[in-house]
């Protein structure tokens, strides 16, 4: 059994889940625990604006992804709607946590991911809405500040090997990435359409 959360008026196209179960299902899918895939940016209005994804297209381990991860300065297994999961897997790893608002999922992904691997798929197969009343608009200025408190507990569990290094250039990237984001949410809330 397999769990995909699907968030406020974010979509997944009609073929998502049996592509992503087939990950699971196929040769080397029992060592997988997450599948993620690309997904489009769609603004208030219905435009899309660009497809997001891991720019990783194939399989890594628990800890190589969450590695990757922390030197992206980013989540790049996406959003719910661009995962899907074993439910034992939701159980086992105890849930969301609610101390964090930005990283939730983050968070979620990165305890599964110590258990088994991710599979990255380079195609868009859901959307990710961002309008005026989107939560990521809302958290927009915790981004920086939440990401790097997160890596610092993830470093300090020590259940994922972290350097220094791995540790300065994750959150310079994400103090990059917090400002690149806040300039493509501001945009797309305007309309201003400078980035592709």
């Amino acid at each position: 059994m397999y769990v995909k959360l699907l968030c406020a008026d974010d979509l997944i196209y009609p073929d998502c889940i049996a592509r992503q179960v087939s990950q699971f299902e196929g040769a080397g899918g029992r060592e997988l625990a997450l599948v993620s895939c690309a997904r489009d940016i769609i603004d208030g209005k219905g435009r899309r604006w660009t497809t997001r994804g891991a720019e990783v297209s194939h399989s890594l381990s628990g800890p190589a992804a969450i590695q990757k991860c922390v030197r992206r300065g980013t989540n790049l297994f996406g959003e719910p709607g661009a995962v899907l999961i074993r439910r034992e897997s939701v159980h086992t790893s105890g849930g969301f946590d609610s101390r964090y608002r930005y990283c939730v999922d983050l968070d979620l992904w990165c305890r599964i991911l110590k258990t088994g691997a991710v599979s990255f798929m380079e195609e868009a197969l859901c959307a990710f809405r961002i309008s005026e009343q989107s939560w990521s608009l809302a958290l927009s200025g915790t981004h920086y500040s939440e990401f790097s408190a997160f890596i610092g507990e993830l470093a300090a569990h020590r259940d994922v090997p972290l350097s220094h290094i791995d540790m300065a250039v994750g959150r310079a990237r994400a103090y990059r990435n917090a400002v690149m984001r806040a300039v493509f949410i501001q945009s797309i809330v305007t309309g201003t359409r400078w980035i592709r």
